[in-house]
C-alpha cells in the first residue's frame, strides 16, 4: 500500500518518495522548462487546492474593481449568444459580480436608486469664498446643492485720518482713525435665504488739510452677521508752537445694536496726537482690527501711516509748516466657509 510522503521535501521540488518495500525514485526539480507534469504528479507531490468557478487558481485570481464599493475575486465568462450547429465559436463577455458591502449609517445613505451617498452635514469643510472688493455681492444658496451650513467672518472698514496744514514755523499733529468692528457666526442652511446680500465696507476717505477723515463702512452678510466701520480721525489740533494734545478716536462699537453674529468684537481706537514744540510732535497711530494693523504713528512731517491688512484705521498726519493730506482707512472683508 502506498503511503503519503512524511517530510516537507517530499511535498515540493525534488522529492524522494518512500514506500514500504524500500522502493524509491527521484522526480526532477520544478523549472520553467519542466512545469508541465502528468496528473499523477500533482496527486503525489502537492495537496489539492480549491479553485473558484472560473477555474483560475485562487492565488492567481485577479480582483476586479467595478466601482469604489464593488469587487470580484475572479472573472466569470458567459456566452453572449448561442451559436447554430457548425457556426462560429462562442463569443464571450465579462461578467462582474457585485459584492455585498456594509456601510456606516452615521456617514452614508442608500437612496432609492441604490446609490451610496454621503449624509448632508457630514462632509465637513469644502470651500472658502472671500469677498474683498468694497461694494455689494450676492451669495446664492442653490449654487451649492451639497451645502449644510456656513461659517461667516465679517470685518468692518477702518476710519481715515485728517490732513494737516500748519503755518510756517508752527506744528499740527492729527489723531489716527479707528479700526472697524468684527463679527462671526455659524449659520445652518435652513436659516439662509435663497439669496443673501453681502456688503463689504469701504475704508474711510482721507481728510483734507483741514478736515477730518471719513468713517469706514459697515460690512455684513445679509442681516445675519454685521460689523460696523471705525470712525475717522478728527482735525482738532490748531496750528501753534506750544505743547498741546488731542484725544484719540474711539473704536467701532461691539454692542448688539451695531453688530450681530455669534462672536462680536469692537475695533481698536485711533491713537491721540501730542505736540511738544514747533518742531517736536507725534501723530496718532491708526486703530487695530481683528484682521489688520493700524497705520504707524509718525514724528516726521508727512501723511499718516498706511494701515495693513483689513479694517484697520489710518495713522494721523503731521505738519511742520507744509500742507499734507490724510490717509484712507483699510477696507472691510467678508469670508464665507462652506460645509457639506
Amino acid at each position: 500500500m502506498w503511503r503519503p510522503p512524511t517530510t516537507a521535501a517530499g511535498l515540493y521540488g525534488a522529492s524522494r518518495l518512500r514506500f514500504p518495500r524500500r522502493r524509491s525514485w527521484w522526480l526532477p526539480l520544478s523549472t520553467p522548462a519542466t512545469r508541465a507534469r502528468p496528473p499523477w504528479f500533482w496527486k503525489l507531490s502537492r495537496p489539492s487546492r480549491s479553485r473558484p468557478a472560473c477555474g483560475v487558481p485562487a492565488r492567481r485570481a485577479r480582483p476586479v474593481q467595478a466601482s469604489s464599493f464593488t469587487c470580484s475575486p475572479c472573472l466569470d465568462w458567459i456566452p453572449s449568444s448561442i451559436p447554430a450547429p457548425g457556426g462560429p465559436a462562442l463569443s464571450r463577455q465579462r461578467v462582474i459580480p457585485v459584492a455585498r458591502v456594509c456601510v456606516d449609517n452615521w456617514y452614508f445613505n442608500v437612496n432609492t436608486d441604490g446609490e451610496l451617498t454621503l449624509k448632508p452635514g457630514i462632509q465637513g469643510f469644502r470651500q472658502r469664498i472671500i469677498y474683498r472688493d468694497p461694494g455689494t455681492h450676492q451669495f446664492t444658496k442653490a449654487s451649492y446643492p451639497w451645502l449644510a451650513r456656513v461659517f461667516v467672518e465679517v470685518q468692518g472698514a477702518g476710519g481715515g485720518s485728517a490732513g494737516a496744514n500748519a503755518a510756517n514755523g508752527e506744528c499740527i499733529a492729527r489723531a489716527g482713525g479707528a479700526g472697524g468692528g468684527f463679527s462671526s457666526s455659524h449659520i445652518g442652511v435652513a436659516t439662509l435665504g435663497a439669496t443673501e446680500t453681502i456688503v463689504v465696507g469701504a475704508g474711510g476717505i482721507a481728510g483734507g488739510t483741514a478736515s477730518s477723515g471719513g468713517a469706514g463702512g459697515s460690512s455684513s452678510f445679509g442681516g445675519l452677521v454685521v460689523a460696523p466701520g471705525g470712525d475717522g480721525g478728527s482735525a482738532a489740533m490748531s496750528s501753534g508752537t506750544t505743547p498741546n494734545a488731542v484725544s484719540g478716536t474711539p473704536g467701532a462699537s461691539a454692542s448688539s445694536t451695531d453688530a450681530s453674529g455669534g462672536l462680536i468684537a469692537g475695533g481698536g481706537p485711533g491713537g491721540g496726537a501730542i505736540r511738544l514744540s514747533a518742531r517736536e510732535a507725534l501723530a496718532g497711530a491708526g486703530g487695530e482690527s481683528r484682521l489688520g494693523h493700524g497705520g504707524y504713528p509718525r514724528g516726521t512731517e508727512g501723511v499718516g501711516g498706511v494701515p495693513r491688512g483689513r479694517g484697520a484705521g489710518a495713522g494721523g498726519a503731521l505738519s511742520y509748516g507744509e500742507s499734507v493730506q490724510g490717509t484712507p482707512g483699510g477696507d472691510g472683508l467678508v469670508v464665507v466657509y462652506l460645509f457639506g
